[in-house]
């Protein structure tokens, strides 16, 4: 606030997904503003549209679940209860449940 301007925290959204194919591993993107999460995920996924995510195509029908949480830290900052990193963690369905 050097500068006379107040800084605002914004949300930093994260995004889980989990395919109808088990064979698929779950997948997490992490730290997406509103304006991304609304662009690039919700409205193609809300209209049965595909989208990008994480470097492949979704076919919204093809999705188990979708869990879409937010935080004022990014990734690197967060952590489950023993510490570990969730950006790190090699199961992401352990950092969703």
């Amino acid at each position: 606030m050097a500068d006379g301007r107040l800084e605002v925290d914004l949300p930093k959204y994260h995004v889980y997904i989990e395919y109808v194919n088990n064979k698929e591993k779950p997948e997490i993107k992490f730290n997406l503003t509103r304006e991304e999460l609304v662009r690039i995920i919700a409205t193609p996924y809300n209209t049965g549209n595909p989208f990008w995510f994480c470097g492949k195509l979704v076919q919204p029908e093809k999705t188990a679940r979708v869990v879409i949480f937010w935080s004022y830290e990014y990734c690197r900052k967060l952590a489950l209860s023993n510490r570990e990193e969730i950006a790190n963690h090699p199961d992401k369905k352990v950092v969703i449940d």
